[in-house]
Protein backbone atom coordinates (compact mmCIF):
# COMPACT_ATOMS: atom_id res chain seq x y z
CA UNK A 1 0.00 0.00 0.00
CA UNK A 2 1.08 3.48 -0.81
CA UNK A 3 1.04 6.51 1.35
CA UNK A 4 -2.31 8.06 2.25
CA UNK A 5 -2.41 11.79 1.65
CA UNK A 6 -4.83 13.95 3.58
CA UNK A 7 -6.05 17.18 2.17
CA UNK A 8 -4.96 20.14 4.31
CA UNK A 9 -7.68 22.63 3.52
CA UNK A 10 -9.23 25.39 5.57
CA UNK A 11 -12.42 25.40 3.51
CA UNK A 12 -15.44 23.24 4.16
CA UNK A 13 -15.92 20.48 1.63
CA UNK A 14 -19.07 20.52 -0.46
CA UNK A 15 -20.04 17.09 0.90
CA UNK A 16 -19.88 18.39 4.50
CA UNK A 17 -21.95 21.46 3.61
CA UNK A 18 -24.64 19.30 1.93
CA UNK A 19 -24.79 17.02 4.97
CA UNK A 20 -25.33 20.00 7.33
CA UNK A 21 -27.92 21.55 5.02
CA UNK A 22 -29.90 18.29 5.11
CA UNK A 23 -29.77 18.28 8.94
CA UNK A 24 -30.70 21.94 9.41
CA UNK A 25 -33.31 22.07 6.61
CA UNK A 26 -32.87 25.81 6.00
CA UNK A 27 -35.08 27.84 3.74
CA UNK A 28 -34.25 30.84 1.59
CA UNK A 29 -36.56 33.70 2.52
CA UNK A 30 -37.10 37.33 1.66
CA UNK A 31 -35.89 39.79 4.32
CA UNK A 32 -38.72 42.20 5.09
CA UNK A 33 -38.38 45.63 6.58
CA UNK A 34 -39.48 46.16 10.14
CA UNK A 35 -39.13 48.38 13.15
CA UNK A 36 -36.30 47.66 15.55
CA UNK A 37 -37.10 48.63 19.15
CA UNK A 38 -34.42 47.69 21.64
CA UNK A 39 -34.47 47.31 25.37
CA UNK A 40 -37.56 49.24 26.48
CA UNK A 41 -38.77 46.29 28.58
CA UNK A 42 -35.44 45.42 30.24
CA UNK A 43 -35.58 45.37 34.07
CA UNK A 44 -32.83 47.99 34.46
CA UNK A 45 -34.61 50.37 32.05
CA UNK A 46 -37.93 49.92 33.87
CA UNK A 47 -36.17 50.55 37.21
CA UNK A 48 -34.54 53.75 35.87
CA UNK A 49 -37.89 54.96 34.50
CA UNK A 50 -39.55 54.45 37.89
CA UNK A 51 -36.68 56.31 39.60
CA UNK A 52 -37.02 59.21 37.14
CA UNK A 53 -40.80 59.42 37.70
CA UNK A 54 -40.25 59.49 41.49
CA UNK A 55 -37.81 62.40 41.10
CA UNK A 56 -40.27 64.29 38.88
CA UNK A 57 -43.01 63.69 41.46
CA UNK A 58 -40.82 65.26 44.18
CA UNK A 59 -40.18 68.26 41.90
CA UNK A 60 -43.86 68.67 40.97
CA UNK A 61 -44.30 71.70 43.24
CA UNK A 62 -41.49 73.51 41.35
CA UNK A 63 -42.56 72.58 37.80
CA UNK A 64 -43.88 75.40 35.65
CA UNK A 65 -47.16 74.31 34.04
CA UNK A 66 -48.49 75.42 30.67
CA UNK A 67 -51.95 75.40 29.13
CA UNK A 68 -52.70 74.07 25.62
CA UNK A 69 -51.93 77.48 24.07
CA UNK A 70 -48.42 77.56 25.57
CA UNK A 71 -49.21 80.15 28.25
CA UNK A 72 -47.95 79.69 31.81
CA UNK A 73 -50.73 78.60 34.18
CA UNK A 74 -51.24 80.45 37.43
CA UNK A 75 -49.86 78.32 40.25
CA UNK A 76 -48.86 78.71 43.88
CA UNK A 77 -45.21 77.77 44.31
CA UNK A 78 -43.41 76.94 47.57
CA UNK A 79 -42.02 79.94 49.44
CA UNK A 80 -38.41 78.98 48.55
CA UNK A 81 -39.22 78.76 44.83
CA UNK A 82 -37.80 82.00 43.44
CA UNK A 83 -36.18 82.71 40.06
CA UNK A 84 -32.44 82.95 40.71
CA UNK A 85 -32.86 81.49 44.22
CA UNK A 86 -31.84 78.16 45.75
CA UNK A 87 -35.02 76.43 44.53
CA UNK A 88 -35.87 78.00 41.15
CA UNK A 89 -38.95 77.11 39.11
CA UNK A 90 -38.29 74.22 36.69
CA UNK A 91 -39.38 73.94 33.05
CA UNK A 92 -39.27 70.31 31.97
CA UNK A 93 -37.71 69.79 28.52
CA UNK A 94 -37.37 66.26 27.16
CA UNK A 95 -35.28 64.94 24.28
CA UNK A 96 -36.39 62.35 21.77
CA UNK A 97 -34.57 60.93 18.76
CA UNK A 98 -35.19 58.52 15.94
CA UNK A 99 -32.48 56.87 13.86
CA UNK A 100 -33.35 55.73 10.36
CA UNK A 101 -30.88 53.28 8.78
CA UNK A 102 -30.43 52.39 5.17
CA UNK A 103 -30.08 48.62 5.73
CA UNK A 104 -28.48 48.10 2.35
CA UNK A 105 -27.93 44.41 3.01
CA UNK A 106 -29.14 41.27 1.31
CA UNK A 107 -32.75 40.91 0.26
CA UNK A 108 -32.80 37.09 0.61
CA UNK A 109 -31.14 34.98 3.32
CA UNK A 110 -30.85 31.36 4.34
CA UNK A 111 -32.32 30.68 7.76
CA UNK A 112 -32.99 27.64 9.92
CA UNK A 113 -36.54 26.52 10.63
CA UNK A 114 -38.45 28.24 13.45
CA UNK A 115 -36.02 31.16 13.62
CA UNK A 116 -36.44 34.84 12.90
CA UNK A 117 -34.18 37.13 10.97
CA UNK A 118 -33.17 40.37 12.63
CA UNK A 119 -31.72 42.60 9.96
CA UNK A 120 -28.54 44.48 10.74
CA UNK A 121 -29.09 48.20 11.34
CA UNK A 122 -25.44 49.19 11.16
CA UNK A 123 -25.01 48.95 7.38
CA UNK A 124 -25.07 52.03 5.24
CA UNK A 125 -25.71 55.61 6.19
CA UNK A 126 -28.11 56.55 8.95
CA UNK A 127 -30.14 59.65 9.59
CA UNK A 128 -30.71 60.84 13.17
CA UNK A 129 -33.75 63.02 13.76
CA UNK A 130 -33.48 64.75 17.15
CA UNK A 131 -36.41 66.49 18.77
CA UNK A 132 -36.77 68.57 21.93
CA UNK A 133 -40.23 68.48 23.48
CA UNK A 134 -41.24 71.55 25.45
CA UNK A 135 -44.36 71.84 27.62
CA UNK A 136 -45.86 74.18 25.02
CA UNK A 137 -45.01 71.90 22.07
CA UNK A 138 -42.02 70.94 19.94
CA UNK A 139 -38.96 73.14 19.61
CA UNK A 140 -39.13 74.45 16.06
CA UNK A 141 -37.41 77.14 14.04
CA UNK A 142 -40.70 77.89 12.28
CA UNK A 143 -41.80 79.83 15.39
CA UNK A 144 -38.96 82.30 14.76
CA UNK A 145 -39.27 85.22 12.40
CA UNK A 146 -37.28 85.22 9.15
CA UNK A 147 -34.83 87.75 10.67
CA UNK A 148 -34.27 85.60 13.78
CA UNK A 149 -33.69 82.49 11.63
CA UNK A 150 -31.19 84.38 9.47
CA UNK A 151 -29.36 85.73 12.55
CA UNK A 152 -29.04 82.17 13.94
CA UNK A 153 -27.87 80.80 10.58
CA UNK A 154 -30.91 78.57 10.13
CA UNK A 155 -31.70 77.99 6.45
Amino acid sequence: MGKVYYRKCKDIRARTARRWLRKLRPSCEEVTKGVNVDGHKRPDVIRDQAQFLNQVEHLQAYLVEFDSDGNIKAKTYPRSCVVGGCDPPIILITHDESILSLNGGRSRVWKAQNTNILSVTGRGHGIMIPDFLLPCGRQSATRLSAEEQKALGIP
